[in-house]
């Protein structure tokens, strides 16, 4: 640790600790396991391509190896969508609940 010829920390000697115990701190926070994730439907996961907010949970969730669906496009005008795209294949439908503010 630097300091100066009194015995004292100097500035650069701090913000070196200060910036060492936040990464540390933050390190320790994103291994512990959420609250979100105890409240998750058994058998869940995170899409591999999009996770969570931080304190939503999963309370629906399903799998299928092979479906149909029809994909809404476009700003619907009278409750109609003005184009929609048929879709073939795996689907998996995740339904996240945030915590009330």
């Amino acid at each position: 640790m630097d300091t100066n010829t009194f015995g004292l920390c100097t500035p650069l000697a701090t913000t070196k600790f200060t910036s060492a115990f936040a990464i540390l701190t933050l390190a320790c926070l994103f291994a512990l396991p959420s609250a979100s994730d105890a409240a998750d439907v058994a058998g869940s996961r995170d899409h591999p391509l999009m996770t969570s907010y931080p304190g939503s949970s999963i309370t629906e969730y399903s799998q299928q190896e092979y479906a149909e669906y029809t994909l809404p496009l476009g700003i619907p005008k009278d409750d109609q969508f003005p184009k929609n795209q048929h879709l073939e294949g795996k689907l998996t439908h995740i339904h996240y609940d945030m915590p009330q503010q």
